[in-house]
């Protein structure tokens, strides 16, 4: 081993408590310290007459655990499908939830999108009511108004029709894993 390396090591080491590199030392976590750290952290132990305890077994990966409920959102009723001792055999629930989440974000983003298409052709629905209101010249000063209010209403329209069926796309997916679940349960 490099001995300036070895040298950076044990004044780093050093700086522990001796429960702290007991710790270390039976954790045996070798994504976090190197064959070297431990080499040097047996020796430092035993310079301290501490008994060297066994290591725990090797941890070479670090699995990041996520929490679902924070992470996700999920309702403590759709934890207990996510976490049940039986789960089903044709469908993974978090991916079925997981697609029910991103149904309805798709739902809310929609309503954004078909205002924003919607806008951008209010000046076709302004030339579309002038051209109506052209054999009534009184009516004129209503053009603006009207398009408007007929951008308004596309504007409803395409949210009904785009908003509503992914909802009720998302809520039928969790109706579905729901009715299956609770009739694994009663058995």
């Amino acid at each position: 081993m490099n001995n300036n390396l070895n040298k950076q090591i044990r004044e780093h080491l050093n700086l522990k408590t001796t429960d702290e590199l007991l710790e270390i030392w039976q954790a045996n976590d070798r994504v976090e310290w190197s064959d070297a750290a431990f080499e040097v952290m047996q020796e430092i132990l035993a310079e301290r007459d501490e008994e060297i305890p066994e290591q725990d077994e090797p941890i070479h990966e670090h699995v990041e655990e996520v929490d679902t409920v924070k992470e996700f959102g999920f309702t403590e009723g759709e934890m207990k499908i996510i976490e049940a001792e039986t789960q089903p055999e044709l469908y993974d629930p978090l991916d079925v939830l997981l697609i029910k989440k991103r149904i309805e974000q798709a739902a809310v983003a929609s309503i954004a999108l078909v205002a924003i298409s919607t806008l951008l052709n209010f000046p076709d629905s302004k030339n579309m009511a002038a051209y109506l209101i052209q054999s009534f010249p009184p009516l004129t000063s209503l053009v603006v108004p009207i398009a408007v209010t007929a951008t308004l209403i596309a504007i409803g329209l395409a949210v009904i029709t785009t908003y509503i069926p992914l909802k009720a796309l998302a809520r039928i997916l969790q109706i579905l894993m729901e009715m299956e679940f609770n009739s694994r349960i009663d058995k």
